[in-house]
């Protein structure tokens, strides 16, 4: 009988350890909301807002109507001699742009060898930039010279290494 006396005080004890702990816990969720504190639904909303922000950056705008070279210079009432000074405008950005892009990617460069990581890897950021612009100044030039809108990249760069 000595054994059951000390077994059953043993199983009544743990359901009261039991009890404690679920009433601080229920206590404290009324007064702890972690979720709210951290702001959990504003963190899914702005997760999907950059989602949605992603995706529209990825995903090309489709043309609003499609045209002509010779509708588009129509409409924009464009001469010849208008054209052939845009041509040169956009020749000439485009390779000022290429040559800043160069003398960045030199400074990238000399910030890596004299151990300014982190200074060089914002300055091969900002030669990318440059380099886009150049590009998108070129392409314009080279759709102008071809006489004909909707080109793409790839036929662009043909033309630009001189496959095209």
């Amino acid at each position: 009988m000595a054994k059951d006396d000390k077994q059953a005080p043993q199983v009544q004890a743990q359901p009261a350890k039991r009890e404690k702990p679920r009433r601080i816990r229920k206590f404290a969720k009324t007064f702890i909301n972690f979720p709210r504190w951290m702001g959990v639904d504003e963190l899914k909303v702005t997760g999907n807002r950059i989602g949605r922000m992603v995706k529209d950056l990825v995903t090309p705008a489709k043309a609003q109507h499609h045209e002509t070279f010779e509708e588009a210079v129509e409409r924009l009432g464009l001469t010849e001699k208008d054209i052939q000074e845009r041509m040169k405008s956009f020749r000439l950005q485009s390779r000022v742009i290429a040559f800043v892009a160069l003398v960045l990617l030199g400074y990238a460069i000399y910030l890596f060898v004299s151990d300014h990581i982190l200074a060089g890897f914002i300055a091969v950021l900002i030669t990318g930039v440059a380099v886009t612009l150049a590009v998108k100044e070129h392409f314009r030039y080279f759709q102008m010279k071809q006489r004909q809108l909707g080109s793409t990249l790839g036929q662009w760069f043909k033309a630009f290494i001189g496959r095209g």
